[in-house]
Formats: structure tokens, C-alpha cells, sequence
């Protein structure tokens, strides 16, 4: 039995977080837009951050402009932070956050001192991408949307250090998640023994 590293994004409710909380998911991340733009408010979500214990937030940030990332690491108290940007690292105003790079297949070379999130584009590359990622000692690399539990598990023999991230759910109405998709993935890894509290 081996313990799978999980990290759902675009946490947006109070109902998704508790359900990963409670499977055991250890990272929970807010994504923005290039504006800063979400679909909670820094209120909301410190009242959902006090319900939720033992996981890590992280925000993602799609932008590349340095002043909107530092006011929402203020407002959001975040600390880590996925980027597309990687020159965002540099900018002294922000050498107190810390900074995981999203990276493709075709820009994953010389990466090797940097944390990553990699996203998978297709099946003849996956090899030498994960080699790539899970090179670099102390480094986080996560790799992105993972199709199916079977895949996760698979990948997760060969790469053991690798966190898997999953998609949250979409709010179909006020209040109300789809959470299926997740749930059918975590459920599968739960039962089958590779995914345990």
C-alpha cells in the first residue's frame, strides 16, 4: 500500500474543500485569472480556510503583472504560488512567496532546479516528460489532470514523489457541486488501497 500525493484546484466552495479535506487531498489551491479575478472573495475563502485543517493552499496565477500577484498574496494570504510566468520570481517585491512554474512538454528542458506543474499534452511524450519532472531533488513537481485512478496509480509506481492534480467540481447551481468526477477518482484510489487517510 503506498500513499498517493493529490492536489485539486479551483477550489470554490466551502463543500468541495470539506470533501477533500476529509479523503485526505494535501494540497487545495484558488486559481486566478491574468486580472486576479476568481470565483470567491478573500472573505469567503478565510471563512472556508478556518473550517479546513491539515492541507496546504496555493494560489495559481495565470498573469504575469507583479503588483495585481502582490495584492492578492496580501489579501488572500497565500504563499505559494503556481505561475505561467516564471520571470514573476525575480521581482524583489515578491521573494517572500514561493513559486512553482507551469510548464509544458516543449519548455520543460533546463527546468531541472525549479518546482513545476506539467501538463500532459500527449501519450508519445509522457515518458521523457515525467523522467524531466521527477528529476531535481527537494523540487515539487506536479503533474496535471491525470486521466483516470488506473493512470495515477500507474504513474505513481513509476514516479512515487509526483502530486497528481485534479480538477475540483463545477457549481451547477448556487450553493451546489458537481463533485462526481473527483469523487470517482479518489473513491477508486481509496478503495483499492493506494489512497489511504
Amino acid at each position: 500500500m503506498s500513499r498517493i500525493r493529490i492536489k485539486v484546484s479551483d477550489i470554490s466552495s466551502l463543500t468541495d474543500a470539506r470533501y477533500c479535506a476529509g479523503m485526505g487531498v494535501q494540497y487545495l489551491s484558488i486559481c486566478f485569472d491574468d486580472s486576479g479575478n476568481t470565483r470567491l472573495d478573500p472573505t469567503a475563502f478565510h471563512a472556508i480556510r478556518a473550517w479546513i485543517e491539515g492541507v496546504e493552499w496555493m494560489g495559481e496565477f495565470s498573469g504575469n503583472n507583479a503588483a495585481v500577484l502582490r495584492d492578492m498574496a496580501n489579501a488572500w494570504q497565500l504563499t505559494t504560488w503556481i505561475i505561467k510566468h516564471p520571470e514573476l520570481r525575480t521581482v524583489p517585491e515578491l521573494d517572500d512567496l514561493q513559486f512553482i512554474s507551469s510548464a509544458t512538454e516543449a519548455d520543460c528542458e533546463n527546468r531541472d532546479s525549479e518546482s513545476l506543474e506539467i501538463e500532459i499534452g500527449s501519450e508519445e511524450k509522457k515518458d521523457t516528460v515525467l523522467v524531466k519532472a521527477a528529476s531535481g531533488s527537494g523540487q515539487l513537481r506536479i503533474l496535471k489532470n491525470p486521466a483516470s485512478a488506473s493512470e495515477i496509480v500507474q504513474l505513481h509506481q513509476q514516479f512515487p514523489e509526483l502530486i497528481f492534480n485534479l480538477n475540483s467540481g463545477e457549481e451547477e447551481r448556487p450553493g451546489w457541486m458537481d463533485l462526481s468526477h473527483l469523487q470517482d477518482i479518489l473513491e477508486e484510489l481509496e478503495e483499492n488501497g493506494f489512497y489511504l487517510l
